[in-house]
């Protein structure tokens, strides 16, 4: 009777092991939301970029958030598609492309906030002799990616403002990346590059020998948006952390986007689907 009273007193106290409620806490804990972003720079350099906005949106929802970044726009079109992505992070044109896809399975992205509008420029070498748009004719062009805004298709506007098309060129590329693009006009494998003027900027005071010859007036900017299956409760949760920020939470957010943020306007968009149809035709 000792030793059966003994043995049960063990087995008791082995249930009780400190270490057991360890896995009641994993098997609760909350799965990470996924935030996709576009490859337009160096993989490294847009995980840096993004790491404020990342820390913020996990202290703000107070649930993790895991930054991924994608192999090109149209993987991160599949990841919206393929409810793999939670919030995204677009150009224009990659938002209207994704948004009338998602409209026409009646699943539509929700648009939270945006950046404030920005600018497409074009570049030459800083040696170069082309000081004009209309100077390109005969010459090779480096674009971005295709879904591209700055990179591609503000710079076809630009080119047709100055009585050109792309087969008026002697060359033209997607080189799918920003950085990749004007790199190519500083080892003088192509003329000119379509990037944005922010981009354009840093790698000038990096000491790239780079020349700005055209800007597009103001674009549409660039969406943060949930994908269709989030709740509207997180969504605007979001949406008053981003355009209404404490102090402290305005300087979190400072580090990433210095301008802070605007409340999306769909007549933007309409303007980009106008563009986008006239090129694709």
């Amino acid at each position: 009777m000792l030793l059966a009273g003994l043995f049960g007193w063990i087995v008791l106290s082995g249930c009780e092991r400190p270490d057991q409620p360890d896995k009641v806490v994993e098997s609760n804990q909350v799965d990470p939301l996924i935030l996709a972003v576009q490859p337009y720079d160096l993989p490294s350099s847009v995980q840096q970029h993004f790491a404020p906005l990342q820390d913020y949106l996990s202290d703000v929802l107070k649930r993790p958030v895991k930054l991924y970044i994608a192999t090109s726009y149209e993987d991160q079109i599949q990841k919206v598609l393929s409810n793999k992505a939670d919030l995204v992070y677009m150009g224009p044109t990659i938002y209207v492309k994704t948004q009338k896809i998602q409209k026409r399975a009646q699943r539509p992205l929700k648009p939270i906030v945006t950046e404030p509008p920005y600018r497409g420029v074009v570049v030459v070498h800083e040696q170069s002799d082309i000081q004009t748009m209309s100077q390109l004719r005969h010459k090779r062009l480096a674009l971005g990616a295709y879904f591209s805004y700055a990179g591609h298709f503000a710079a076809r506007e630009a080119l047709n403002q100055a009585g050109m098309q792309l087969a008026d060129l002697s060359l033209y590329s997607f080189l799918q990346r920003h950085h990749r693009a004007v790199m190519s006009v500083v080892y003088r494998h192509f003329d000119a590059a379509a990037t944005t003027e922010g981009i354009a900027r840093r790698m000038i005071s990096q000491g790239h020998p780079l020349r700005i010859i055209h800007s597009t007036k103001p674009l549409a900017p660039i969406v943060l948006a949930a994908n269709h299956h989030l709740p509207d409760a997180l969504t605007e949760r979001l949406q008053i952390a981003l355009l209404n920020p404490t102090f402290e939470q305005e300087l979190t957010l400072s580090l990433f986007s210095p301008q802070g943020y605007r409340p999306y306007q769909g007549q933007h968009y309409r303007e980009v689907e106008r563009t986008m149809t006239h090129f694709e035709r």
